[in-house]
């Protein structure tokens, strides 16, 4: 199976949900299954928590509306869906991409 997370920052900075996800999906991976995270890149002056090639990443938006996201959850190949966060446009537009397409979606609302 091939396992989705969706979160909005993947950024060092960030804390909580963001090294959280991470940790899960490198578990995930050292158990030899197929995870990625789908994230916006770092605000400027920051950087990713990590480069590990399972955080694919899209331009931040200046706008509430990204296309690049839009684009890559759209032609995306996974099964599952994960939102980790609430209230934000990734779990927005994740929801209504994968209720399109019947798809299994899950959320985390911790954060």
């Amino acid at each position: 199976m091939k396992i989705l997370h969706i979160i909005s920052s993947m950024s060092a900075q960030c804390g909580g949900t963001t090294s959280c996800t991470y940790d899960l999906v490198k578990g995930l991976h050292n158990q030899n299954m197929i995870v990625d995270i789908l994230s916006f890149s770092p605000a400027a002056g920051d950087k990713l928590i990590s480069n590990e090639n399972f955080i694919k990443i899209v331009p931040r938006s200046d706008s509430f509306i990204s296309k690049s996201y839009k684009k890559a959850l759209g032609n995306s190949i996974y099964q599952l869906f994960h939102a980790n966060g609430i209230w934000e446009y990734t779990e927005l537009i994740s929801a209504k991409i994968v209720r399109k397409k019947k798809i299994p979606y899950s959320k985390n609302k911790s954060s």
